[in-house]
């Protein structure tokens, strides 16, 4: 009987053993899982932290895009404002354009008729002394 007791210690012991061979496998398991527990929290901290940045990044480039587009309208404004000018602008000038020619060719027609005034002036003055003569001719 004191061999089996014996034996039933040893074999008490060694269960012991394996279990305390466990006990502390567990504990490494648990303690490596803790660590990589602890290391995808801070990943995901630094990832929320990187997904505020970009969110605030986006947001101001969201802002600058609106104000770049209201730049935009305006300059279009402006430059639909500078074509109705500048058509206006062409189109006074084209009509001063046609007056000057207009006038030019007026003036044409006014110089021609005087000098056709002129030429009938200086025919009528012929006739005039002529006539002049011959009364004077026929009066003495």
């Amino acid at each position: 009987r004191g061999l089996e007791a014996e034996r039933d210690v040893q074999i008490k012991d060694q269960t012991v053993e394996s279990l305390k061979d466990q006990k502390r496998d567990v504990e490494r398991v648990l303690e490596q899982k803790t660590t990589e527990l602890e290391l995808k929290t801070n990943e995901i901290l630094r990832l929320n932290q990187k997904l505020e940045t970009v969110q605030s990044y986006n947001a101001t480039l969201e802002k600058d895009i609106a104000e770049t587009r209201e730049q935009v309208a305006t300059l279009n404004g402006q430059i639909n404002d500078g074509q109705d000018v500048t058509l206006k602008s062409q189109n006074a000038k084209n009509r001063a354009d046609l007056q000057i020619v207009d006038l030019e060719q007026s003036l044409t027609l006014i110089k021609d008729e005087k000098q056709r005034l002129q030429n009938d002036l200086g025919a009528a003055r012929k006739d005039l002394a002529s006539e002049q003569s011959k009364n004077e001719n026929l009066n003495t």
